[in-house]
């Protein structure tokens, strides 16, 4: 079911104990549905769409990254409980970032291809 969460819309299916699925980028909610329908036996899946990527609005250059933690806080709030926060490529980061401005709403995290900073070439330089 797709519901509004103040201005953030969320697919929310399953029963049980709450999952909330920020997804990566250049995407939306959809390609966790099957993941979604997987855990709907025995958990609350909710797959946040994120701002940036909602494609009936039009583009808000004032879009950052807070707005989407924030986003995130909402709906974690939202559940009343603490949730597992699942982040995936450049939503980790975002999963991150609210990790740590709301450590009290998320009972745990799993950060699937998070992007790296890499300051030098991973194993060593080439000779």
């Amino acid at each position: 079911m797709e519901r509004r969460i103040g201005d953030v819309i969320v697919a929310d299916e399953g029963i049980g104990a709450p999952v909330l699925v920020v997804h990566g980028g250049l995407s939306d909610e959809a390609p966790w549905a099957k993941v979604a329908a997987a855990l709907g036996d025995r958990y609350r899946v909710l797959r946040i769409r994120r701002r940036l990527y909602r494609l009936e609005l039009e583009s808000d250059p004032a879009t950052n990254l807070a707005a989407e933690v924030a986003d995130v806080a909402a709906v974690a709030a939202f559940l009343g409980r603490p949730c597992v926060l699942v982040g995936h490529s450049s939503g980790a980061v975002v999963a991150l970032e609210a990790l740590v401005a709301y450590p009290d709403r998320f009972a745990g995290a799993v950060l699937y291809e998070p992007p790296l900073v890499v300051n030098e070439p991973l194993g060593g330089g080439v000779p």
